[in-house]
């Protein structure tokens, strides 16, 4: 039975990528990549909230880090506070 449901369960899990992905469409890139260049040469998480500009809407930082998250460079702590890259992202950038 778990095989009949690898198609259905792979439709699903493209699915809700999509629509994560198109709700990220508000991306500021620029800003993900700002994100990046902070962490990258750090070799630990950083509070969330170091990473925020003053006067930031607060939109366009969770906006970079859900696509971060999404593209598996970045993982944020359970409870939503910290922030860090992943090895094998920060090995791909420092190449």
């Amino acid at each position: 039975i778990g095989i009949l449901i690898i198609g259905p369960r792979t439709f699903l899990e493209g699915a809700e990528e999509l629509n994560a992905r198109a709700k990220l469409r508000p991306l500021n890139k620029l800003r993900a990549a700002e994100v990046i260049a902070a962490l990258l040469p750090l070799d630990h998480g950083i509070p969330i909230r170091q990473l925020r500009r003053p006067n930031e809407d607060g939109r366009d930082l969770a906006f970079a880090l859900a696509f971060l998250r999404l593209q598996e460079w970045i993982d944020v702590s359970a409870d939503g506070q910290r922030v860090w890259i992943f090895s094998d992202a920060r090995q791909k950038l420092s190449r």
